[in-house]
């Protein structure tokens, strides 16, 4: 796998061969009239081998530091040729491969060979030029293959990184679509068989109603409000597992105090307000839910008002009941879920009640940017 430090390595190893390529040079050439315009060939073909090999230049800017690098080395033989200068082709010629195609890499190798091959003849003879400019030709096409090769083994590993990182996406969406689909099947079956049984128990208990009086008929009317609650902690449940969908807050609580008989369910919203946001109005809606099953349960309570509230960049909403209330709140499993919920939305949930004055509840939650008022 390639790392960060590979750009890092070939350009330490690139410019160790360009000092050592023309070591001989400094060692035996300097007090030549000829080496300062040698030694300008020098740095400029390092400069450009090191901005090629590390820096981000646009394509046309690469091309002309690649010319650069061979005028270089053709310069530097024509001026003091030491024998070895052509190996430094062999690195444009690895640069050009990682660049381009097999013809444009072909003509320029060909085209820098023969001004190699000129620069030697005029700096010695032609004879020379016949018998250095074969050898550095063929290495120079083995780097160019070489790295061409790298070039297209890294495009491959690229590109097969790309298809295993699409595949896993796939295969997550493949395991949530899973997920979803046999949660629906639940859902499909918690309402048909638990929704039904509710329904039939509370359309039985309606006749139980009309059938009694005294204490009997308010033990009917109680149980019929739980049976009317819990009908709606199934359908909260199915909706809940079913795909998102808008939830209408407001529309939700009348629908649950038209629901309950007793006891009395008073809604009030705040004028103009919409909580868009699922969550939120999820937690909201259990919270109104759990307290009406609290009143009906241990308040003995004849009438909840509930309000939901807008101001001061957050919701709230204030529950109370006219019930026997306590003097020692200690929350059961529900409110204590109640709490832990709105608190992983950043809000809170605090209980109070004093005996024979029933409870008050009040849950609020920091504005989550869908509350419209």
């Amino acid at each position: 796998m390639r790392t960060a430090r590979d750009p890092v390595v070939v350009l330490w190893a690139g410019l160790a061969a360009w000092i050592a390529t023309t070591l001989p040079t400094w060692l035996q050439a300097t007090g030549s009239p000829r080496f300062p315009a040698w030694l300008v060939a020098w740095v400029a073909f390092g400069a450009a081998f090191a901005a090629v090999s590390r820096a981000r230049l646009p394509r046309a800017a690469v091309w002309v530091a690649l010319g650069v690098e061979s005028a270089s080395v053709v310069a530097m033989v024509g001026l003091l040729c030491n024998g070895f200068e052509g190996t430094l082709l062999v690195l444009v010629a690895a640069q050009i491969a990682l660049r381009t195609g097999g013809r444009v890499g072909g003509l320029w190798i060909a085209a820098q060979s023969a001004a190699l091959s000129v620069a030697i003849a005029l700096h010695w003879t032609p004879r020379p030029a016949l018998l250095l400019v074969p050898p550095y030709l063929g290495f120079q096409v083995f780097g160019f293959l070489v790295f061409r090769l790298l070039a297209r083994e890294t495009t491959a590993r690229q590109a097969l990184a790309a298809s295993n990182a699409e595949l896993l996406q796939l295969h997550a969406q493949l395991a949530e679509r899973s997920r979803t689909d046999e949660r629906l099947r639940l859902a499909q079956e918690l309402h048909d068989a638990l929704g039904h049984r509710l329904t039939a128990l509370s359309l039985n208990l309606e006749v139980a109603a009309h059938q009694t009086t005294g204490e009997a008929h308010a033990n009917v009317r109680t149980a019929q409000s739980l049976v009317r609650l819990a009908l709606g902690d199934v359908r909260e449940i199915v909706t809940t597992w079913k795909p998102p969908v808008d939830l209408d807050l407001r529309d939700e609580l009348v629908r649950m105090a038209a629901e309950v008989p007793e006891p009395s369910i008073h809604v009030a919203v705040q004028e103009h307000v919409q909580v868009t946001n699922r969550d939120c109005s999820h937690a909201l809606l259990r919270c109104a839910q759990e307290v009406v099953t609290n009143a009906i349960r241990h308040g003995r309570a004849h009438n909840v008002w509930i309000e939901l509230n807008h101001a001061a960049g957050a919701l709230e909403l204030l529950a109370r009941d006219d019930g026997q209330g306590t003097s020692e709140v200690r929350p059961g499993d529900g409110l204590a879920g109640m709490r832990r919920r709105f608190e992983q939305l950043g809000g809170t949930l605090a209980v109070e009640s004093q005996s024979g004055a029933g409870f008050v509840v009040r849950a609020t939650l920091p504005d989550p940017g869908g509350v419209s008022a």
